[in-house]
C-alpha cells in the first residue's frame, strides 16, 4: 500500500479515470466507492465528479435545484471541482425558467475558482430539431457570466434569434459558441407559446446578429440556420426574402476570425456575401454546409479560393432529421471545390458514390476520417422510383468493391470510417455468408461445435455488396462504422442485426477476416433501419471470456454481456436514468468529451 500511495496525483488521476470508464454500465460506481478510502482519494474523485455539473433553471422541482444550489454553495471542494456549467433551456410552457433561482445560480458562478465554461443548451428530450427560446433566461445571469475573471467561455446552443432584443446579447463579449436561427419555424406562433416576429434591433435579423458577433471578438464557432419557405403571397414573404438574400454579407462584415461555421437553410451566397468573408475564410478549420441549394451555391463560388486552415468538411443534403434526400443534380462545382482542398475530415451525407470517390482520390493521402451516409431505404425508392428500379438505384448510390478498393489504396492514414454498405437477403439460415471471399467460403464449411445461442438459425448474416475487409486491414484505423442497408423492399427486417446473438456473430466473422492485424482492433459499429428507426450496435467492452454489446433504438439503451466461449448470454444491463443527473449533477464519464469547437464526422 505504501508504494501506491507514492504516486504522484496525476497517476492517481489517470487511475481513477480509467476505473470510471471501465465499468461502462455504471461508470460512476467505482469512483463513489474510491471517494470514500481517504482524503487523498476523495480529493482526486471529487474532481472527476463533479467536473461537469448541470443546473436545471426550471420550475419543474424548484426546490430540488434550490436545494443544490445551496449545498454547492456550501461545499468549497465540490465548488472547486467544477469546471463546465450547463443550463438546460426549454421551451416556454413546459417546465418553464424559474425566476426565483436567479439570484442562488448567480452566486453559485461567482464561486467556482476553476470555471472555464459556461453552456446553454436545449434539452433533448422535449426537442426534436428546432431550437429553443432564450428570451425567459435573465440577462443578468449572462452579464454575470461576463464579468467573471479570467477567459471564462459562454456557449449559447439553443438561441431563437427572433427575440435577441430581450437576451440581450450584443451587449455581451465572452461568447466563444454561438447557434442561432434568424427565422422562426411557420408552424410555431406566439399563442402555443413559441417565439414569433418581433421588432429587430436593427433593419432585420442578419443585422441583429452581425452586432453580437462584433462585440464579442472572442467568438470562436458559429452555426446560422434559415428556417422557413420562400412562398411569394405568404406574409412573411419579403421578409425570408432579404434576409435570404443578404444575411450571408451582412454577418460576413463583422466576422474577423472564427474557426468553425456552419451553415444551414437557403442563405444565398453571393459575390458580395463572398467579399464579405474573404477574411474569415483565411483562417477557416472546419465548414460545415447543410441543404442542397446552399451546397450548390457555396461550393461554386468556393472552388478555386485558397483556404489555407480548412482541414474539416461537412456537406450535407439533409435539412433536418426527417429529410431523406440524395443529391442527383450536376455535381461539377461540388467535385471541383473538393479537388482543391487539403482535409483530414470529410463527411458526406446524402451525396452519391461518385462524388465520395472523386473526394477520396484528390485528398485521400491527408484523411484521418471518412464519413458517408444516405438515408433513403429500398422502401423509400420504391415509393419514389417503383418497385422493379429501387434495387438497382440503391446499389448505384453505394459502395461497390472497387470503390472499397480505391479508398484502402488513396487513405491509408485512416483512423475512422463510417459508411454505407448494402445487405444482400441471406441464402441459408444459420449459415455464415458474409461475402463471397475465400476466408468466408472457409468460415461457412466449419463444422460448429457444442450449438449454442449464436448457432440459432434466426440470426444469419448478410451478405456485404463490397468486400469491406481491406478497410478492417489499414493499419491506423481505430474505429469502423457501417450502417447496413436492406437490398429487398419486401423484407421489413435485417434478421441478422435484430438480436444480440446476430451482431456478435458478425462481429466475430470480422474479426477473424483480420487475426494477424497489428495493433488492437478497431472498435466497430452497425446500424440499420428497422421499422423506420435506426438500431445500433456497438462492443462496448470485450474481454477474454465476455464481450458487452450496447444496442442504441432512439433514446433507448440496452446492454448485454455474453459469455465467447458458449455463447450464451450472460447478463442484461439496461442503462440507468442516473439520479445524479436528476439532481443536476453530471459527471465527464469519457476522455476527450471537452468541446474541441471543431465540426467533425458525425456518427451513423
Amino acid at each position: 500500500m505504501s508504494s501506491l500511495l507514492s504516486l504522484s496525483p496525476e497517476l492517481w488521476t489517470l487511475i481513477a479515470e480509467t476505473a470510471q470508464l471501465y465499468n461502462e454500465a455504471h461508470p460512476t460506481r467505482p469512483l463513489k466507492g474510491l471517494n470514500l478510502v481517504c482524503r487523498r482519494f476523495h480529493n482526486i474523485c471529487s474532481r472527476i465528479l463533479f467536473r461537469l455539473l448541470s443546473i436545471p433553471l426550471t420550475d419543474e422541482d424548484p426546490g430540488r435545484c434550490a436545494a443544490l444550489l445551496k449545498v454547492l454553495q456550501g461545499n468549497a471542494a465540490i465548488r472547486a471541482s467544477v469546471e463546465v456549467v450547463t443550463v438546460t433551456v426549454r421551451r416556454v410552457g413546459m417546465h418553464g425558467y424559474h425566476e426565483g433561482l436567479n439570484e442562488g445560480f448567480q452566486q453559485l458562478l461567482k464561486g467556482l475558482p476553476r470555471l472555464r465554461d459556461v453552456r446553454f443548451e436545449g434539452d433533448a428530450a422535449l426537442e426534436s430539431y428546432d431550437m429553443v427560446d432564450l428570451r425567459p433566461i435573465d440577462p443578468s445571469i449572462l452579464t454575470v457570466v461576463d464579468k467573471l475573471p479570467g477567459q471564462v467561455r459562454l456557449a449559447i446552443d439553443c438561441y431563437v434569434h427572433t427575440a435577441n432584443s430581450d437576451a440581450r446579447l450584443h451587449a455581451l463579449s465572452c461568447l466563444d459558441s454561438l447557434r442561432v436561427c434568424l427565422l422562426h419555424k411557420p408552424r410555431l406562433f406566439a399563442h402555443s407559446g413559441g417565439p414569433s416576429f418581433v421588432a429587430y434591433r436593427g433593419g432585420n435579423a442578419a443585422e441583429d446578429v452581425a452586432e453580437i458577433v462584433k462585440s464579442n471578438r472572442r467568438l470562436k464557432h458559429l452555426h446560422v440556420v434559415l428556417q422557413g419557405t420562400s412562398v411569394a403571397g405568404v406574409p412573411d414573404h419579403r421578409l425570408f426574402f432579404e434576409t435570404k438574400s443578404h444575411a450571408l454579407e451582412i454577418i460576413g462584415r463583422s466576422v474577423l476570425a472564427i474557426q468553425s461555421l456552419v451553415l444551414e437553410g437557403e442563405f444565398s451566397f453571393t459575390q458580395n456575401a463572398l467579399a464579405s468573408w474573404k477574411t474569415p475564410f483565411l483562417q477557416l478549420q472546419s465548414l460545415s454546409i447543410i441543404g442542397v441549394p446552399l451546397v450548390e451555391e457555396t461550393t461554386k463560388y468556393l472552388q478555386g479560393r485558397h483556404l489555407p486552415c480548412l482541414h474539416t468538411l461537412t456537406l450535407s443534403a439533409f435539412k433536418d432529421a426527417s429529410t431523406k434526400t440524395t443529391f442527383e443534380n450536376d455535381a461539377t462545382s461540388i467535385k471541383a471545390f473538393l479537388a482543391s482542398l487539403t482535409l483530414t475530415r470529410l463527411t458526406l451525407l446524402g451525396f452519391r458514390r461518385d462524388i465520395l470517390i472523386h473526394a477520396v482520390e484528390c485528398t485521400g493521402s491527408s484523411l484521418r476520417s471518412l464519413g458517408s451516409h444516405i438515408r433513403e431505404s429500398a422502401l423509400d425508392l420504391s415509393m419514389r422510383y417503383g418497385p422493379m428500379r429501387a434495387g438497382p438505384f440503391l446499389r448505384s448510390m453505394l459502395l461497390s468493391g472497387e470503390d472499397v478498393a480505391v479508398i484502402k489504396a488513396a487513405c491509408p492514414s485512416l483512423e475512422c470510417i463510417n459508411l454505407d454498405v448494402l445487405a444482400s437477403s441471406p441464402p441459408t439460415a444459420g449459415r455464415y455468408v458474409p461475402n463471397t471471399t475465400p476466408q468466408a467460403a472457409a468460415a461457412a464449411s466449419k463444422q460448429t461445435s457444442t450449438p449454442s445461442d449464436l448457432d440459432t438459425g434466426r440470426a444469419p448474416l448478410p451478405s456485404f455488396s463490397p468486400d469491406v475487409q481491406p478497410l478492417l486491414s489499414i493499419p491506423s484505423l481505430q474505429s469502423f462504422s457501417l450502417f447496413v442497408h436492406k437490398d429487398d423492399t419486401g423484407r421489413e427486417h435485417n434478421p441478422p442485426l435484430e438480436t444480440a446473438a446476430g451482431f456478435i456473430k458478425l462481429y466475430s466473422f470480422l474479426r477473424s477476416l483480420m487475426k494477424h492485424r497489428p495493433g488492437r482492433f478497431p472498435d466497430v459499429t452497425i446500424s440499420t433501419d428497422m421499422n423506420g428507426a435506426v438500431v445500433t450496435w456497438k462492443v462496448r467492452s470485450e474481454g477474454a471470456r465476455t464481450v458487452m454489446v450496447e444496442r442504441r433504438h432512439g433514446r433507448r439503451v440496452e446492454r448485454q454481456v455474453w459469455d465467447w466461449s458458449c455463447g450464451t448470454r450472460v447478463e442484461d444491463r439496461e442503462q440507468p436514468r442516473l439520479s445524479d443527473r436528476q439532481m443536476g449533477i453530471r459527471h465527464d464519464d469519457q476522455k476527450g468529451k471537452e468541446r474541441d469547437g471543431g465540426n467533425g464526422a458525425p456518427g451513423l
